[in-house]
């Protein structure tokens, strides 16, 4: 990418936005519609900052916070688009609006390997070479407007210091960046005169001059977001009117009369870009202005405070960042903490071991927290815990530590949303080589079957919850390093899908009660089916514990000797010897239908893990095994799934 390019999108990052902090201003503009207009003359400052600054400060008060702007953060700056979205094989954007990243998304062409040229990175080639020529044409416009300007002033003769009149103007306005001057017409009258100069020297004190020719040269640079040139048209009538109510605030309510009618015989319309560079007394908008000039009131001390205080705030509030785990304090973090640590020791008081808690994700008005208690015994698990906002267990759902695969993936779907979780391990055993290979994931793609793609950056040491606004089956995931290397997919690990358990007392569960169905059947009360199933599950391990692989093989499918068998293992399990094997019926908290020709035993082991596997030294030494029937009637075992 080049610099041009890097610009560019940095630029397009940066007006996406200020076009969320316009919205949020021009709302509360409305709300302000009867408070002093200085009020909303302010509000823009946040604007004009998210268009000049990319990057900005972290705060639990940040109105981006409040809208759920779930983007990412790249050292303070939003990453609504990839900075290297086309050097990217699969390019996403993420706007925060699910439907326009949807139709977007499907829109951007892939990369294709075995092709010289990447589409996406010409496309963005071309646009940054557009908004250049843009912003090149109205700089060159504006300088031309400009110089025109103080060409017809030239002539202007001096009234005062700094207050010169001429003829080759219509209205009087500032002019000048260092040492701004006052330009009257001729013939203008002393009692308009007056109004005018205090109108104009009221400009100067507050450094509109400055102000609104810095605001147009963002607006340059912005050009191609019509709602920032509707924002340049707002401030400019909130500076105007702001600073009509200086010059009341300053005169008194008896010049209120003669200031409305300066406006009036002065006002004109004047055409083009010269209407954006200097500051004139007589514009657009005067009926509006006359009204508010005649009904402008002082507000008492009290409301004017209490103006200035909410003011700030949410001009604080807009120019922050959301903290990078949504609004959760230290304190929140911490009592978080508190409660999961709780739930361990009254729910599971044997587990002595390490609590550890990967990840915090703010989720409506409560949290999810992925964690685990690890008992240093070879087998771990993660839990998700949905937490309301005081900080109270509601329920919980299971999740599953990587074993051979370098991640995992788990999803519970809740109130029209998908949640995916899961965690990393720093290595990834490849079964065709059959060697152990490091990986590096820094960010993870979620591929949706309805097309809604999600890209966020990852921590190694964290996981990640990932909230998607579908409730879609996952078509694929994919994690990358920093530099947009596919590490692995779905095709080397398991999507496992499970409910989220009630979490009341210690005592009932919501998937206790859906699912009494589940409970262990004992091997007399199981179908003939049941029981044939049974009988290769413990075929199948009395050969697992001997490392009979071959008789292993007869017993299993095909997918299962393909991706599970190799020369010394099985999926890294040198021996695995069953302790105990129990049936699940309704296996859908897996991901698994119900079927007449699935069925799923869940086996716990002794087990020697072979070195060369990820898993070594840490194992898991329970999971379950699917089974599928045959066309010849027979069961056999085809994949493990973890949980």
């Amino acid at each position: 990418m080049s610099l041009l390019q890097d610009l560019f999108i940095y630029i397009v990052n940066m007006s996406i936005t200020a076009s969320y902090v316009a919205i949020g201003v021009i709302f509360i503009r409305l709300l302000l519609k009867k408070a002093p207009k200085i009020f909303s003359y302010i509000l823009w400052v946040p604007v004009l900052f998210r268009l000049v600054c990319p990057f900005s400060f972290n705060s639990v008060f940040s109105f981006f916070n409040l809208i759920n702007l779930d983007a990412k953060q790249k050292s303070g700056i939003f990453e609504f688009i990839p900075q290297n979205i086309g050097l990217m094989r699969t390019p996403v954007i993420q706007s925060g609006v699910g439907s326009i990243d949807r139709a977007v998304n499907a829109s951007l062409p892939p990369a294709t390997p075995a092709a010289s040229v990447n589409f996406m990175q010409i496309w963005v080639t071309v646009f940054s070479l557009i908004w250049i020529f843009g912003v090149i044409m109205l700089l060159i416009y504006s300088i031309i407007s400009y110089a025109k300007i103080k060409r017809k002033l030239q002539t202007a003769t001096r009234m005062e210091v700094n207050v010169f009149e001429t003829d080759a103007i219509g209205t009087a306005f500032v002019c000048g960046f260092i040492r701004p001057k006052i330009y009257v017409p001729v013939n203008i009258g002393d009692a308009n005169l007056s109004y005018i100069l205090e109108h104009e020297r009221a400009h100067i004190r507050r450094k509109d001059y400055l102000t609104k020719p810095f605001a147009f040269l963002a607006l340059i640079l912005h050009w191609f977001n019509p709602l920032m040139w509707m924002c340049f048209a707002l401030m400019s009538r909130d500076m105007e009117m702001s600073c009509d109510e200086s010059v009341m605030h300053r005169l008194g309510d008896s010049a209120k009369s003669g200031y409305s009618g300066s406006l009036l015989s002065l006002s004109v319309k004047r055409k083009g870009l010269l209407a954006v560079n200097p500051l004139a007394f007589g514009e657009s908008h005067v009926k509006v202005r006359i009204k508010n000039v005649l009904n402008y009131k002082k507000p008492a001390f009290w409301v004017a405070m209490t103006m200035v205080m909410a003011i700030c705030l949410a001009v604080i509030a807009f120019v922050a960042n959301p903290s990078k785990e949504g609004t959760i304090s230290g304190e929140g973090k911490r009592r978080l903490e508190d409660v999961v640590d709780e739930y361990y020791l009254e729910a599971d008081p044997a587990n002595k071991g390490t609590l550890r808690i990967y990840n915090i994700k703010k989720y409506g008005s409560g949290y999810l927290v992925l964690t685990e208690k690890y008992r240093g015994e070879g087998e771990s698990f993660s839990v998700l815990f949905l937490v309301n906002h005081d900080f109270s267990i509601v329920a919980k759902a299971q999740g599953n530590l990587p074993i051979s695969p370098c991640f995992s993936a788990n999803v519970v779907k809740d109130q029209d949303k998908s949640i995916v979780y899961g965690n990393f391990k720093s290595k990834k055993w490849e079964p065709k080589t059959d060697t152990l290979v490091n990986v590096q994931i820094d960010s993870i793609k979620i591929i949706f079957e309805d097309g809604t793609i999600i890209k966020e950056e990852v921590s190694m040491d964290k996981g990640y919850i990932i909230v998607a606004d579908t409730i879609a089956k996952i078509k694929n995931i994919e994690v990358y390093n920093n530099i947009g290397e596919l590490q692995s997919d779905l095709n080397d690990s398991f999507c496992s899908e499970y409910g989220f358990i009630k979490v009341e007392n210690e005592t009932v569960s919501r998937q206790e009660e859906e699912n009494d169905s589940n409970t262990i059947p004992m091997p007399g009360a199981m179908t003939d089916e049941e029981q044939k199933a049974l009988q290769v599950v413990k075929e199948y391990f009395g050969a697992f514990v001997e490392a009979d692989y071959d008789k292993m093989r007869t017993l299993a499918t095909e997918n299962h000797n393909r991706n599970l068998v190799h020369d010394g293992d099985v999926w890294g399990m040198k021996w695995a010897k069953a302790k105990q094997i129990e049936l699940i019926r309704e296996p859908r908290f897996l991901g698994i239908e119900d079927s007449e020709s699935v069925l799923v035993f869940y086996v716990s082991v002794d087990m020697e893990t072979v070195k060369r596997s990820a898993q070594y030294p840490a194992t898991q030494n329970s999971f379950y095994v699917v089974l599928i029937k045959g066309d010849d009637g027979n069961w056999r075992v085809d994949r493990y799934a973890t949980g």
